[in-house]
């Protein structure tokens, strides 16, 4: 029978494959083939060949890349459909392909078709001086279904690199940040645009609002036309030649008062009246980016940024603009530093909180008698408060600390709020029991935070954060850290920085 230590290392053996091992794997199946069989191009024969010869360890390379440059590069205007089929061709072909075979024939790409575009035979481009295998990819933003192509390559690199990280090749990391320059080129800020999503939009535009929606997911139709209709604007952001393909979505309430509970706006139906006199809190409660062949191109600043502008011009009386946002993590951060033991800087807090929790027999670890507990909301017996109230008077300041002070390399560890102190928010309130969901229960026990933007301070904040890891905070933060981490002033003090609000 395998030992544990055999085990490890069959599984470290299989994930260091070379991803020209796993190619040939692929190919000897016959399902390259097989795939290729089904393609639509005109010059069917001969792109089938080329396929089949990348593989080839005696191919000969500048032929090769020749012959791809002449068929994505025709010189006759008439053969511009025979380039289009090319790049139908190739998406088809991915598309058809199961992740790993995806990351294998990328690697394949970088690997056979090296040479320079402007070594090429041929090559009307003599300036051109970047690999075939790169021209290649710039070719294929030149409609809707290429950028996508390049989008969802990406993603599945970056998924590769999260999944693999120690059996990346050097060509992963190559290839995604070709993919990183040639999709910023496409989307630049003068061909971006944020609208607004209106009742009468296409049936296929509200399909992939339901799809790209990351933080509250939709439960039916009527969660669609609840979440554009009155008192609510859900913004897009697009790129001009692809009008109804999402980038990013934006979620915002238009209310009085500042929401501290997630389900006052989308398990409530919105007024029927919209006022737009009495409307003076923007309550931004959801932004996601549609495609991680995305992440790092700053769309959810962007989009936040130019809906605020929108929103300004719409009703005159709007003043705040905040946000009503999940804190994905927080649980586990909490058990991590339980695992800490005397290591951790907040154990006096866990150890009172476990101990509260066994008086009420309850764990940290039973996420489902917790949500009953919060869920019922029980009032004290014989002078005992509620264990609910209890609870939170332990868990706002650990909450607090996990928000404002814990960092990984300078950064905040939480990316919710990192993406919005970044940006130029700082942390306003805390609420208790904002998200009775189960995943709400799972990541954070029902805890949401508002971040608010100030308009006038955002260049300050984004500055502060950037060259001094500052993050600005409201008085109601300031005391939760204040008075339960009175051991840990040091640690307070360097780290956070008081925004005089509340």
């Amino acid at each position: 029978m395998p030992t544990l230590q055999d085990n490890i290392a069959n599984k470290f053996a299989m994930q260091a494959r070379s991803s020209k091992q796993i190619f040939k794997q692929i190919l000897c199946g016959n399902i390259l083939q097989r795939k290729l069989c089904h393609s639509p191009a005109k010059d069917d024969k001969a792109w089938k060949n080329i396929v089949y010869r990348l593989k080839a360890d005696d191919v000969d390379r500048h032929q090769l890349s020749t012959e791809i440059y002449r068929k994505f590069s025709p010189t006759l205007a008439a053969d511009s459909a025979m380039k289009q089929d090319v790049r139908n061709d190739i998406c088809q072909f991915y598309y058809q392909l199961a992740k790993q075979d995806k990351i294998s024939f990328l690697v394949l790409l970088y690997k056979k078709l090296q040479m320079s575009v402007n070594e090429i035979p041929g090559s009307n481009e003599r300036n051109v001086k970047i690999p075939l295998y790169e021209w290649i990819f710039q070719e294929m933003r030149y409609d809707g279904k290429g950028v996508k192509f390049l989008m969802d390559c990406r993603a599945d690199l970056l998924d590769h690199v999260i999944k693999n990280r120690k059996f990346i090749h050097t060509e992963v990391s190559t290839i995604e940040k070709s993919l990183k320059g040639i999709l910023k080129s496409f989307f630049t800020e003068d061909v971006l645009t944020v609208q607004v999503v209106r009742k009468d939009a296409s049936s296929t535009l509200k399909e992939k609002l339901v799809k790209g929606e990351a933080v509250h997911a939709y439960r039916g139709n009527h969660d669609i036309a609840q979440r554009i209709g009155l008192n609510r604007r859900c913004f897009i952001l697009t790129h001009k030649s692809l009008p109804e393909e999402p980038l990013a979505i934006l979620h915002t309430e238009l209310t009085n008062k500042v929401t501290s509970s997630i389900h006052e706006i989308i398990d409530k139906t919105a007024d029927q009246k919209e006022v737009s006199d009495k409307i003076s809190v923007a309550i931004f409660y959801s932004v996601s980016v549609t495609n991680k062949g995305l992440s790092g191109f700053q769309f959810g600043q962007r989009i936040i940024g130019k809906a605020t502008k929108l929103l300004q011009q719409e009703f005159p009386n709007l003043r705040r603009f905040l946000t009503l946002s999940p804190i994905t993590g927080f649980r586990t951060w909490l058990l991590n530093e339980l695992e800490k033991g005397s290591d951790s800087h907040y154990m006096n807090l866990i150890k009172r909180l476990q101990s509260e929790l066994n008086s009420y027999d309850l764990t940290i670890h039973d996420v489902e008698a917790l949500q009953q507990q919060l869920l019922s909301k029980k009032s004290g017996i014989d002078g005992k408060p509620a264990a609910e109230q209890v609870i939170a008077e332990i868990l706002l300041p650990l909450c607090a600390s996990y928000l404002a002070l814990e960092r990984r390399k300078g950064r905040l560890i939480n990316s919710v709020a990192n993406f919005h102190i970044g940006n130029g928010a700082y942390i306003y309130r805390l609420n208790w029991l904002a998200d009775l969901t189960t995943n709400g229960i799972l990541s954070s026990f029902g805890i949401m935070v508002n971040y608010e933007y100030t308009l006038g301070e955002l260049h300050y904040r984004r500055q502060q954060y950037r060259e001094r890891r500052q993050v600005g905070i409201s008085n109601s933060i300031h005391h939760l850290l204040r008075d339960y981490n009175s051991t840990n002033k040091a640690y307070y003090i360097v780290n956070a920085i008081i925004k005089s609000k509340l």
